[in-house]
């Protein structure tokens, strides 16, 4: 499955719905299982079925809880081609953002350029997507950078629009990896 990150005006005003945030994400995919439907331990997702071309939301199923009159197994729908399956997730109470599941053939439009990456980039933005910053300086120097050197790949990476002012990871620096 296909991954791309997303900054809120690369998504179209069609899938945005009454999201604020900022947390967008596409795969590629032909089906999508609905799951975690209703709140269960402070986690929940819900889905709209949309139309690429206008906008126009479809029935997307029953969500209800079994207890509801749900269905026992989670229902699987597929994603066909000039579709999209929306899916806002709450995870223990945290917006976690919007899935935008889109058939292969329609993923294509939103896939980045390929970059290349120096090998010192690559350390900061591996490290800066997998630590916490507490933990972040003491792992690029492990894998082999001088201070110097991270300051420098922190610097493109910031220059070049991997990474934000505050050295937080941008969604064009997770594609890049």
């Amino acid at each position: 499955m296909t991954t791309v990150y997303l900054e809120k005006d690369q998504v179209p005003t069609q899938l945005l719905g009454n999201y604020t945030g900022r947390k967008f994400q596409a795969t590629a995919t032909k089906s999508v299982t609905l799951s975690n439907a209703y709140w269960d331990g402070g986690t929940r997702s819900t889905y709209r079925l949309i139309r690429l071309s206008d906008g126009q939301i479809a029935s997307i199923g029953n969500t209800n809880p079994p207890q509801f009159g749900g269905p026992v197994k989670r229902e699987t729908v597929p994603v066909t081609q000039g579709f999209a399956v929306v899916e806002h997730s709450i995870f223990c109470g945290k917006d976690m953002g919007l899935t935008f599941h889109v058939n292969p053939a329609d993923i294509a439009k939103l896939l980045p350029e390929p970059v290349e990456l120096s090998d010192a980039e690559r350390i900061v933005l591996k490290c800066t997507a997998s630590y916490k910053s507490s933990y972040r300086k003491q792992e690029i120097s492990r894998l082999g950078l001088s201070d110097d050197e991270r300051e420098a790949a922190i610097a493109a990476c910031v220059e070049r629009g991997f990474m934000r002012a505050n050295r937080s990871i941008s969604p064009a620096g997770r594609n890049a990896l």
